[in-house]
């Protein structure tokens, strides 16, 4: 895997990671930032939300493989994540 991505893993054919946070509201807007991204490329992750956390799975479904959209996703996704 890339250097850039060393936080993610392979898990079920996908970029997978699981992000962490203080609260609902935190994690909501991270989620809502995803959707927002998601929509603008027409590129949607597989996501699980729970209270602080959100895990990302990111494949392309139609190719059933990762692509670079969803190497690009992930470090967009880290970048929301470190603000």
């Amino acid at each position: 895997m890339e250097k850039s991505l060393i936080t993610w893993t392979l898990k079920n054919d996908c970029l997978y990671k699981k992000f962490t946070f203080n609260n609902y509201i935190d994690t909501i807007t991270f989620v809502n930032k995803i959707a927002k991204y998601s929509e603008k490329i027409n590129h949607h992750p597989k996501l699980i939300i729970e209270y602080n956390t959100v895990e990302v799975y990111l494949k392309n479904h139609e190719l059933n493989k990762i692509t670079k959209q969803d190497i690009l996703s992930a470090r967009k996704y880290d970048q929301y994540y470190s603000k």
